[in-house]
């Protein structure tokens, strides 16, 4: 109410309690939606790792002279490889080195990870001197910058909310 400053929260319909039975097999619907929905998303990320492989199995080496490299200033280090369109992948793996994702980086710059793939607690890491501290960053060209001035092994998370999942591994 604007002129009174009051609050409060209408409903048109009138407030109702289900009766015990009602609420129990509400209860029981909504954890059969959230296992299914939990399913799906499972399938949806092995799909994305197999598509991953399957991507990675046909790329190429990367060259040195792509586009997005060389206006970044870094060369190619670690598992980086290059795709058929051009694309540089960068396998995204979790802490026992399986795949989960990979994410597409396009001439332009354009970054893109594989629908339905996990990102979350992945990383992409660049080898460097194990008596150097380890480096955790956001992204690849950033890692590679690092690497290069310090030479330290570097963890390229892909996001500033995966950072600490990645801390948490490396």
């Amino acid at each position: 109410n604007w002129e009174s400053v009051e609050q409060d929260t209408f409903t048109e319909a009138e407030e109702q309690s289900l009766p015990p039975a009602e609420k129990e097999a509400l209860k029981q619907r909504q954890a059969a939606i959230k296992r299914q929905r939990e399913a799906e998303f499972a399938e949806r990320r092995v799909a994305a790792t197999e598509k991953g492989q399957s991507v990675l199995n046909a790329s190429g080496p990367c060259s040195p002279e792509h586009p997005y490299l060389r206006r970044k200033g870094v060369p190619a280090f670690g598992e980086i490889r290059q795709g058929h369109n051009g694309e540089l992948l960068l396998p995204v793996r979790d802490a026992s080195g399986n795949l989960l994702s990979l994410q597409r980086i396009f001439p332009d710059g354009e970054k893109r990870f594989l629908t339905g793939g996990r990102v979350s607690g992945g990383y992409f890491v660049i080898q460097g001197n194990p008596e150097k501290p380890l480096v955790i960053c956001e992204g690849y060209a950033t890692g590679a910058s690092i690497h290069l001035a310090c030479e330290s092994t570097v963890f390229v998370a892909f996001a500033a909310s995966n950072l600490p999942h990645v801390a948490g591994i490396a």
